[in-house]
């Protein structure tokens, strides 16, 4: 219920909610001009996977470098 105020951090929440002894969720949310359509979908890939891994980023795939990108443009 609470906006996301852009000046003011943090502009990503994370909120566990119990629901039973082993029964959890977790809740993210996220100013809209922080991820598009392309991003979303990568960001909850690669948090899932280090979910399932237990933190092991061993398994991700290496992050490409913006530098050729950005000769592209």
């Amino acid at each position: 219920a609470r906006r996301f105020d852009v000046p003011r951090p943090p502009l990503v929440r994370f909120l566990l909610v119990k629901l039973a002894e082993r029964q959890h969720r977790l809740v993210l949310s996220m100013h809209h001009t922080l991820l598009d359509g392309w991003s979303l979908p990568v960001l909850l890939r690669e948090f899932y996977a280090l979910y399932i891994s237990r933190g092991d980023a061993s398994g991700l795939p290496e992050a490409r470098p913006y530098r050729p990108y950005l000769d592209w443009l």
